[in-house]
């Protein structure tokens, strides 16, 4: 079992403590043997806030089943916790579902479930968001770079060495999705499968390209201190200490640092993240839109992230709350409550109950 639960540790045999860091810092054993319980280092005090609430839902109705009313406020963390299979999610789905619509006149779910009533300042509340459980938008070719956007300044930065500017080059040249410049061999993929009927594919790197995925010409061009494809390869952390960006750019640099995400290099291929890793890089690319008075419903946010990690995005999470943002967690792990402002437990029989978090 690869988890990071130390209720699994528990049980096991025998743990093998990966490490030290993630990334390209990590890959060494640090540790092996018997589970070792440790005290969280980590501590966070919560800022003293003085809430109301001012978002009302009257009882809900979904496949047959009543929900208590219950209520919690804008401009805070909120806390929803409560048995497997007690309607957490098909509740906030519904509400926030028909939130979108009296704001926009359109639902951003299929409507399942129906409220008696809804009430909320819309004055405060510009936009909705949902990142639930179901990271798979993306396709094959979808690499950290695409996915949030610094792929782009890359390429323009190159574009600008004397190199492409003697050969009339344009950004395609550095992408493997183009034709302009990909390697015609693999695709793009860097890699070459050789399919075998009775045993699982065997991969091997692309021969042409030596798995850069551009065309030799393009992706050995440098700008002195690293070529294109050394670029993509790098952490994205190092890979900008030299590179100078616009402040849309340096805002996704910074997301990327906080949520510890910095140490992945632009080509690492989406399908290839752990579920902790997929999570925060679709979070930070639904954030590239901003909008200040945002609701945000997260889904198992706790889900494939280390303690470590777990603690950094909370506190991300914090800063966003202080400029103006909603954020509801809907989350099994008890150390939420240390970050959250507000509580909203499901119990047996559509019991809610909605409180301060003191």
């Amino acid at each position: 079992m690869v988890d990071h639960s130390p209720e699994l540790a528990k049980l096991s045999d025998k743990v093998v403590w990966m490490g030290p860091l993630a990334g390209s810092e990590g890959g060494q054993i640090v540790k092996e043997g018997p589970y070792q319980e440790k005290k969280t280092t980590i501590k966070y005090k919560k800022e003293a806030k003085k809430l109301k609430p001012n978002v009302e839902i009257g009882k809900t109705s979904i496949y047959g089943k009543s929900y208590d009313s219950f209520s919690f406020p804008l401009k805070s963390m909120i806390w929803v916790h409560g048995e497997t299979g007690s309607g957490k999610s098909s509740v906030f789905n519904t509400v926030l579902n028909e939130l979108n619509y009296q704001m926009k006149g359109e639902y951003i779910l299929d409507k399942v479930g129906d409220l008696k009533s809804l009430k909320f300042p819309p004055n405060k509340l510009e936009s909705v968001l949902i990142v639930d459980a179901n990271l798979n938008r993306y396709t094959s070719r979808s690499t950290v770079g695409s996915f949030t956007d610094l792929a782009k300044p890359l390429r323009r930065h190159y574009l600008n060495q004397p190199t492409s500017k003697a050969l009339d080059l344009s950004e395609g040249h550095f992408s493997p999705n183009s034709e302009l410049g990909r390697c015609s061999r693999c695709d793009g993929r860097g890699e070459e499968i050789i399919e075998m009927q009775y045993l699982e594919d065997v991969i091997l790197p692309c021969e042409e390209c030596k798995g850069k995925k551009l065309k030799e010409e393009y992706a050995n061009i440098s700008d002195g201190i690293m070529t294109v494809s050394e670029a993509y390869e790098l952490p994205i952390s190092k890979v900008f200490e030299s590179i100078s960006l616009t402040p849309k750019y340096r805002r996704i640099l910074s997301y990327l640092k906080k949520l510890k995400l910095d140490y992945l290099s632009l080509s690492r291929n989406m399908t290839n993240l752990s579920g902790g890793e997929k999570q925060r890089i679709y979070l930070l690319s639904k954030l590239l839109i901003d909008s200040k008075d945002q609701l945000i419903l997260i889904e198992n946010l706790s889900f494939g992230l280390s303690e470590r990690e777990l603690f950094a995005i909370l506190e991300f999470l914090n800063e966003l709350v202080s400029v103006g943002k909603t954020i509801i967690l809907i989350d099994h792990n008890p150390k939420f409550k240390a970050f959250c402002d507000w509580e909203v437990e499901f119990k047996s029989k559509g019991k809610i109950n909605s409180s301060f978090i003191s």
